[in-house]
């Protein structure tokens, strides 16, 4: 799996704090997982073992866009009455679902984000990471290309200006990113 890490500044103490909030050690497969990368953006990721899914990237600690910080995403009152069943969210598709780890025995888990349905997906944590599989970034496509995406697909009459702010944040985050292979 290809993955653009998350900065790590003063990253072991925020893991050891986070330790002692949730009350509990991390399974270490995922402890080492964010020591190395602290999470992450994973575009083109798909998980690949049952339930396929997406997965747009991996939580982290410290990270100041709250949708990606772990520590964050706990306080949220879904990703809170998982954990209270011991589930930890470490991940998140493209339509906000969780991808969770059991924090009593490392097995990891998918949980619905519109509901209470949980899945079990892997036994642990490089397991799941095994079933990952990830894309290159490749060429990203200019606005202009996407306009003419739009014409030739016949949707022209959908377009927006919000549109163009947020092809041009894609574009931005995408052309800065450097992904590498995750290895334990």
């Amino acid at each position: 799996m290809l993955i653009s890490k998350f900065c790590k500044e003063n990253f072991n103490v925020s893991l050891g704090e986070l330790e002692n909030k949730i009350g509990c050690a991390l399974p270490s497969e995922y402890a080492r997982f964010l020591e190395k990368y602290n999470g992450g953006f994973t575009p083109k990721t798909k998980w690949t073992g049952k339930n396929k899914s997406d997965i747009r990237g991996f939580l982290g600690i410290g990270i100041s866009d709250d949708y990606w910080n772990l520590e964050e995403e706990i306080k949220h009152e879904k990703s809170n009455d998982l954990f209270r069943n011991s589930f930890l969210p470490i991940a998140k598709n493209s339509f906000g679902d969780l991808f969770c780890i059991n924090v009593d025995d490392g097995e990891i888990w998918f949980a619905y984000h519109d509901n209470d349905k949980r899945i079990k997906i892997a036994d642990g944590f490089a397991e799941f990471i095994a079933k990952c599989k990830s894309g290159s970034i490749g060429h990203i496509r200019t606005i202009e290309e996407r306009k003419q995406g739009m014409i030739d697909a016949g949707v022209w009459h959908l377009f927006s200006e919000d549109m163009v702010e947020d092809w041009q944040k894609e574009i931005d985050r995408y052309s800065n990113m450097t992904q590498e292979e995750v290895a334990f």
